[in-house]
C-alpha cells in the first residue's frame, strides 16, 4: 500500500490498498474502499462496500457490497447489504438489504425497502402499497411530509359547504395545510 493521504483510517485485508492522496476516509472490512484513489471523506463499512470508488466524495456504505460498483459518485448513502448496488450517480439514499438495486445513473433518488427505478429525483418505499386495510391514498405536502386518509377526512370535514366542488378541488387544497 502506497497511502499518502491524511487522516485515513483503514481496517481489514485490501482496505484503502490504493489511495495515494486524499484523506478523511474511514475503510472496515475485507477490500472496502479497495478501490479508492483520490476520494476523499468516504466511510465504508463492510465486505467491500464501496469497492470501486475511485474518486468519489462524501459517501457513506454500511453492509456487504453496499456502493460497490460508484466509481465517482458522491454524497451517497446506503445501508443495508447490496444497498445501491449498481448506482453510479449522486445524492442516492437507500435503505435496506437490496436497496436501490434498480439504480444505475440517475441521481437524488431515494429508496427505503425498496429496489426503486432509475428516474432522477425519485423516492420509493416499499411495503406501502395495498397492505392491510386496502389500498389507501397517502399525500405528500410540500416540504415532502406524508399524510394519510385521517388527515383528508379532517380537511374534508371543514368544508361541508359545496360537497361536490370541494372535493374536486381537494387534491389542490391538501397540499397547502400543514400535516
Amino acid at each position: 500500500m502506497d497511502n499518502t493521504g491524511d487522516l485515513n483510517t483503514a481496517v481489514g485485508s485490501g482496505t484503502l490498498s490504493s489511495n495515494t492522496t486524499d484523506g478523511g476516509n474511514t475503510a472496515v472490512g475485507y477490500k472496502a474502499l479497495f478501490e479508492n484513489i483520490d476520494g476523499l471523506l468516504n466511510t465504508a463499512v463492510g465486505s467491500q462496500a464501496l469497492l470501486n470508488n475511485n474518486t468519489g466524495v462524501a459517501n457513506t456504505a454500511i453492509g456487504g457490497h453496499a456502493l460497490i460498483n460508484s466509481a465517482a459518485g458522491t454524497d451517497n448513502t446506503a445501508v443495508g447489504f447490496e444497498a445501491l448496488f449498481s448506482s453510479t450517480g449522486n445524492a442516492n439514499t437507500a435503505l435496506g438489504a437490496f436497496a436501490g438495486g434498480n439504480v444505475t445513473t440517475a441521481s437524488n433518488v431515494i429508496c427505503i425497502g425498496s429496489s426503486g427505478a432509475d428516474v432522477d429525483d425519485g423516492c420509493y418505499i416499499g411495503n406501502i402499497w395495498q397492505q392491510t386495510g386496502g389500498s389507501q391514498a397517502v399525500y405528500v405536502n410540500a416540504s415532502g411530509k406524508l399524510g394519510g386518509p385521517s388527515f383528508v377526512a379532517a380537511f374534508q370535514g371543514r368544508n361541508q359547504t359545496n360537497g361536490a366542488s370541494q372535493r374536486t378541488n381537494l387534491s389542490a387544497q391538501a397540499s397547502d395545510l400543514p400535516l
